[in-house]
């Protein structure tokens, strides 16, 4: 925590204020393996060769209850085959997946993240008419919940024996969270094809849901972002040749809702997620197959963050008493940075000697982006990932192949005066342009980066003070006069806990404010 954040002496009289930060609570994770050997139905071809697989996480959604956490969804898995007969067919199977989590001190107030990654994915043919599809869900979920410390008087009998008390209070800038959800965000469109000739055949269709902005001011919620639709078509009209295309549409979301927040000081990181979708090929007003229809039902999950300045008895003493502190330390983080950005990586590879002159075109590509590292560097944060890339190609002879392509990708975000962090990054492909020119397979995407950097620190806060009322403190009487000659660097807080006497009374006794620089010499009050 930057030093220049803390405050000063404060002077409270009571211990009953307290100290509240967001903490983590716990982290838990739960796998689940999905998948089955899947059989093609009657009305579809026999497998020559598979050309793509993707497996992706649909509609996940988790639920507190009694401390428990559940978690729901759907792994999709998708195949793109080459049947005997050299006709391309698409398989999409959905394999529901569910967990519990148990993490002790979890309530229905908590703030819960959850994140599912994807791992052993293994989608092979094992006959012409057979298909292993295997993955396995993890799911990652990360607790919060707002701790509040309150220090404690122990050996204390009443309300007069806390104002024998002096605390040294000092202040923390600290994350405050809140999480809400927008539903039925709805996106209904119509795209009209341009294509040589009219759709014959929707083969596939996928979709992304990426969010590209999110911001709040004056009691309104701006969410901004993009569906990224793909759909693999057959078109033509000659019966016996089957030609392909890949339709590809960016299309906008956006969405303005009444939100009372806190203030307008707020980060606002929101992740849209698309549930029930529907495409359908339609007629345009000749009468042409010429017209995709889209109809998605969105939801956005938004998690509401600002920096709020959080009050911590730093010290405590007792003018009366002998006494004895126990310490608590608690670890506190507060946003540096929250940004949305965009930008560009790109990669190459050569393909087979024997494919090189045959490649005609890339028919369908699929990129995936994963930043997961992180380190400063020169006040800049430099994060950096891979991009992956999945091409498949059409030939010459009228036949496909297909390849993979993987390169790394970085950015960086200037970030200066911050220690340890944490960094919680999502990045989204925004537009990729996969080709293949003379043997190589480029690659150019465009990158959507919703990071938010934390600075982390560890806060010493008084958890108890102990006073023992049989042992009173020992003070000069009445008739002695002392004059204290403060040493550099003594503070107010510092001789009055030496001589066991408030800081009150010092400044009364020497008749001038001592918060400031201290004088040549100050007078120590004696006992009344």
């Amino acid at each position: 925590m930057n030093k220049d954040k803390m405050g000063g002496d404060y002077m409270k009289n009571s211990v009953k204020d307290e100290f509240c930060v967001w903490q983590d609570v716990g982290r838990a994770t739960v796998e689940k393996e999905v998948g089955e050997e899947y059989v093609l139905p009657d009305y579809l071809p026999d497998m020559r060769r598979i050309l793509f697989s993707s497996v992706r996480i649909e509609n996940g959604e988790h639920f507190v209850d009694s401390g428990k956490i559940e978690v729901v969804g759907e792994a999709v898995i998708s195949v793109i085959y080459l049947s005997d007969s050299g006709e391309i067919k698409y398989i999409s199977q959905s394999y529901p997946f569910d967990g519990f989590v148990n993490i002790d001190g979890v309530f229905d107030d908590s703030i819960v993240d959850a994140k599912y990654y994807l791992k052993n994915k293994a989608i092979r043919a094992v006959s012409p008419r057979k298909l292993s599809m295997k993955a396995k869900v993890l799911s990652e979920i990360n607790a919060k919940n707002k701790i509040c410390i309150s220090p404690r008087l122990i050996g204390g009998a009443g309300i007069e024996d806390e104002f024998t008390l002096e605390r040294k209070l000092n202040n923390s800038e600290s994350a405050n969270y809140m999480h809400f959800t927008e539903n039925d965000i709805r996106i209904s469109e119509d795209i009209d094809y341009s294509g040589r000739t009219p759709i014959r055949d929707l083969i596939m269709y996928d979709m992304d849901v990426v969010t590209t902005e999110c911001k709040y001011s004056g009691g309104k919620l701006d969410i901004k972002g993009c569906i990224i639709l793909k759909c693999l078509i057959e078109v033509g009209t000659d019966e016996d040749k089957k030609e392909y295309d890949v339709f590809e549409k960016k299309i906008p979301v956006s969405h303005t809702s009444d939100v009372n927040l806190l203030s307008d000081d707020v980060n606002c990181i929101a992740r849209l997620e698309a549930g029930a979708f529907e495409c359908n090929i339609g007629n345009d007003s000749y009468g042409e197959s010429r017209v995709i229809e889209l109809d998605v039902a969105c939801r956005a999950d938004i998690t509401a963050i600002n920096n709020e300045q959080s009050v911590f008895t730093d010290d405590v003493f007792s003018t009366v008493y002998d006494y004895s502190n126990t310490y608590k330390t608690v670890e506190t983080e507060r946003i540096a940075k929250c940004v949305y950005a965009n930008f560009s990586s790109d990669g190459s590879l050569d393909l087979p000697d024997a494919e090189k002159n045959e490649c005609r075109k890339v028919l369908y590509s699929d990129a995936e982006v994963e930043m997961n590292q992180s380190e400063l560097k020169n006040g800049k944060l430099v994060m950096s990932g891979d991009c992956n890339i999945k091409a498949v190609i059409e030939m010459a002879d009228n036949g496909y192949t297909n390849a993979e392509l993987s390169f790394p990708v970085k950015y960086e975000m200037p970030i200066n005066d911050i220690g340890e962090y944490r960094c919680n990054c999502r990045c989204d492909v925004l537009n990729s342009n996969v080709s293949v020119n003379e043997g190589r397979l480029n690659a150019n995407v465009e990158i959507g980066l919703n990071a938010v950097v934390f600075d982390v620190d560890n806060i010493k806060t008084v958890e108890q003070i102990s006073i023992d009322k049989e042992k009173q403190l020992q003070k000069p009487d009445n008739k002695t006069m002392i004059l204290y000659y403060p040493e550099e660097n003594e503070t107010l807080w510092s001789i009055a806990k030496k001589y066991n006497v408030s800081r009150a009374e010092l400044e009364r006794e020497n008749g001038k404010n001592l918060s400031g620089n201290m004088p040549r010499v100050i007078v120590i009050p004696a006992a009344r």
